[in-house]
């Protein structure tokens, strides 16, 4: 069966929406750790189970990993063209506009590209320190809390599983919580890793590798073999490699998932349209075809359903093109 994998938000933390997914039999969804506290992932995963019961519900967990966002905003921030805005660390004390990981800053140099909200939005760094930087922004946009954010050439590895993201999977592990997506693999041992404490707190989920690094594409094949399932993931990944390269590249992770066996699904902009009207481009449409001939066992409906405007159209859509 094709599934559709819906991600849980304000847009479709509903009863309307979830007896909709009741209804086309797609009770998938994901649960997005990177914007979720313990107290909102409790009360998602409740609201869940309290307004479809007894119903056979996947949740996927999906960690943050290594993936490195900026902190809360009051609001969103609207960044225009060649404006000057400061980044520091987190535990500065600075009234900074970006606040950010403190080891972020020791590696920073002038004229670093940085990227945010899906590569939407570009930075360069005029000045730094050990804790705080200035940057110009080259290509604005509206900035929103928590929103990833990429420094082009430069690479943050995840040695050890952060105290929040073991909490997460505690969580999952006293809810029935099926699948864990764990952001920003870059090798097979990242995996190993999480697969092992899993094991120490005697929890046995799936584990999906998201495939969204190019460090993760020079070791595709022994990440997907020590995967339960994989997601190709666009719009993290496009915002690292040339474009010309990310059809090339799905196909190969489609083709090698296929080889060992593994579910693979498509993720990001997958009907990205969606998220702003109530119905999808024709070249979506056309997209949406192709993937699945190519044999992928299901979508990941991201902002469509988190944030849109018509997730109930989003995932209504996506299942009569089946």
């Amino acid at each position: 069966m094709f599934q559709i994998i819906s991600t849980l938000g304000p847009a479709s933390l509903n009863t309307e929406f979830l007896e909709l997914c009741d209804k086309y039999h797609q009770l998938y969804f994901r649960l997005n750790g990177s914007h979720l506290n313990e107290t909102t992932l409790y009360e998602y995963i409740k609201f869940v189970k309290r307004t479809l019961p007894g119903k056979s519900i996947q949740f996927y967990l999906d960690l943050q990993g290594s993936k490195i966002r900026i902190g809360e905003l009051a609001q969103p921030l609207m960044l225009r063209e060649h404006q000057m805005i400061t980044l520091a660390s987190r535990d500065s004390g600075s009234e900074a506009v970006l606040h950010l990981p403190g080891e972020v800053f020791a590696q920073l140099r002038s004229s670093l590209e940085v990227l945010l909200q899906d590569g939407t939005i570009r930075l360069r760094i005029v000045q730094w320190s050990p804790h705080e930087a200035t940057a110009e922004v080259i290509q604005g946009g509206t900035l929103r809390s928590r929103a990833g954010i990429y420094f082009r050439g430069l690479s943050f590895f995840q040695r050890n599983i952060p105290y929040n993201q073991k909490v997460q999977i505690q969580i999952a592990a006293k809810s029935g919580i099926t699948h864990l997506a764990l952001s920003f693999i870059q090798s097979a041992e990242e995996m190993n890793t999480l697969r092992e404490f899993c094991e120490k707190i005697e929890y046995s989920p799936k584990f999906i590798a998201k495939i969204e690094r190019p460090e993760a594409l020079q070791r595709l094949s022994s990440i997907i073999s020590v995967a339960d399932e994989v997601w190709y993931c666009r719009g993290d990944l496009g915002e690292f490699l040339p474009w010309k390269e990310l059809g090339p590249w799905q196909e190969k992770t489609i083709q090698i998932a296929r080889q060992q066996q593994k579910p693979v699904f498509i993720a990001g902009q997958v009907f990205q349209h969606m998220t702003n009207y109530p119905q999808p481009t024709r070249s979506e449409v056309v997209h949406f075809h192709y993937i699945r001939k190519q044999g992928v066992s299901g979508i990941v409906l991201s902002d469509e359903t988190a944030i849109g405007q018509f997730p109930q159209h989003a995932l209504q859509v996506t299942y009569n093109l089946i």
